[in-house]
Parts: C-alpha cells; sequence; structure tokens
C-alpha cells in the first residue's frame, strides 16, 4: 500500500512537471514545426532590400520584444540579419529550477566560447570562431576576469577575438522569463572585416534564446547588423553569419550535455 501510494506521487510529480513546460507547437507556427522536427535546424538570411522580417522566433515575450528591439530604440534599420533556430532533444526530464539554472550557467559560461569551431565555405574547412573569450572587468580597464555567474548582474563586458571581425569588446545583457533564458550582446567596439572598417560601435546585435520545452530544447539565435561593406560581400557576410549561429548552438550543446 505504502509502495503504490509512493509510486502514485513520483508519477504524479513527474506528470506535473511534465505538464508545466511548453510543447513546440505552442512557441513555433505549425508550418514550421515539422521541418524542424525532421532537420533539427532551420535558418534564413535577409537583407533590407529584401522586404522581409523574422518568421521562426518563438511566440514568447522575450524573444518577441528582442525581434522588435532594433525598429523601437533607433531610427536606422540594420541591412543584414540571420535567424537561426534549432533543435535539441532532451535525454531526460528534469525539474525546471534544475534546467534553468544549467541553462543560465551555460550562458554565463564566455570563456568555454574559446576555441568552438566552425565550417568556412570560402576556405572548405574547419575554422576557429573566437581564438580568445572572456569577461572583463569592465570596458576601459578590461582587465580578464572569471566567469560571471550572476545572471542577475547586468551588462557583463567580453572581448572576443574573431576569425572575420578581429579583436573586439562586446556588451552582454542576460534576461529571463517562464521558460526562457537568454543573452544579447552587443558591440562596444568597431568591428573591422579584412582592411574595412565594417561596424560602428552598438551597430551588430547577437540574441540567443534558450527555450526549456517539454521534450526539446529550442534554441533560437539572430544577428542583426547595420554593416558599411559592398554589396558584393553579401554571400561572404551569410557565410560568415550562419558560422556564428552554427558555433553558437554547438556551444551551448557541448555544455549542455
Amino acid at each position: 500500500m505504502v509502495l503504490c501510494l509512493f509510486s502514485f506521487l513520483v508519477n504524479s510529480f513527474s506528470q506535473e512537471i511534465k505538464g508545466n513546460y511548453p510543447k513546440l507547437e505552442d512557441i513555433l507556427d505549425e508550418q514550421y514545426v515539422l521541418e524542424l522536427r525532421q532537420n533539427n535546424k532551420i535558418n534564413r538570411f535577409f537583407t533590407d532590400k529584401d522586404n522581409s522580417d523574422f518568421i521562426f522566433y518563438p511566440k514568447l515575450e522575450l524573444s518577441k520584444n528582442a525581434i522588435k528591439k532594433w525598429q523601437n530604440t533607433r531610427k536606422d534599420s540594420p541591412n543584414y540579419t540571420i535567424e537561426s533556430i534549432y533543435r535539441l532533444e532532451k535525454s531526460s526530464i528534469e525539474d525546471k529550477n534544475t534546467e534553468d539554472a544549467k541553462i543560465k550557467k551555460i550562458l554565463r559560461s564566455v570563456s568555454k566560447m574559446e576555441g568552438i569551431q566552425y565550417y568556412s565555405n570560402s576556405r572548405r574547412r574547419i575554422e576557429t570562431l573566437y581564438s580568445k573569450a572572456y569577461t572583463v572587468n569592465n570596458p576601459t580597464e578590461r582587465k580578464k576576469i572569471a566567469d560571471n555567474f550572476n545572471f542577475e548582474e547586468n551588462p557583463i563586458y567580453v572581448l572576443l577575438d574573431d576569425k572575420s571581425f578581429g579583436e573586439y569588446l562586446s556588451e552582454i545583457t542576460n534576461n529571463s522569463k517562464d521558460f526562457e533564458n537568454c543573452f544579447e550582446y552587443i558591440n562596444v567596439d568597431n568591428i573591422n572585416y579584412g582592411i574595412i572598417k565594417a561596424v560602428e560601435p552598438y551597430n551588430m546585435q547577437v540574441f540567443l534564446d534558450v527555450i526549456n520545452c517539454e521534450n526539446e530544447i529550442i534554441v533560437y539565435i539572430y544577428i542583426q547588423s547595420k554593416m558599411d561593406v559592398p554589396a558584393l560581400f553579401k554571400n561572404k557576410i551569410y557565410d560568415s553569419f550562419i558560422a556564428r549561429t552554427d558555433a553558437l548552438f554547438e556551444w551551448f550543446c557541448k555544455n549542455y550535455v
């Protein structure tokens, strides 16, 4: 009798936890659900000339606010945008607090971005995206410090040495709401593309949102930038942006498992 009662309570608790999680169908337009389940990844690239907008974003508060941020806070427009959405199947279902703590720690594990790799279509080989990645104390002194795991302490400043864009400082802000945990990083320094001064400060935004769903983890990433580069670089910019979203997803996966 006691054993039966215990089993009933455990099963009820498990169902309650599982029932609290949103399903993929709840947060993504129906037309993209099957494709994401089949391929575990969808991405698209568009420019200001394409008369297009975000379509893969999760229908949750932080993502919905993020995709409107540029237009709501600025008078100019980005000219290059990529959005990517990824799916990672859960190997087990833990309680929400445990999952949240795990995800938040990953999103503050800046130093583990160092050495993440991507496939370069232009060079046709595996490249290292960030040869340096670490938190600094402030944007003036820029002294290297340990990763800051206090998710509520915002912003933090991160120095990245990027294969395509060189060394630059970014400002990272984290946020969480219900089943979303996210970060946004935006460049504080100028960014160069080769010999070209391509991006002025605060003109490249990277948003990454991790959604804790019922049976899967969904990672939504976009990059928006106002870049002063010739139009003939469009394909290279696409390759560069997709490499970044793929690499960021791989960084999350390696730390999640």
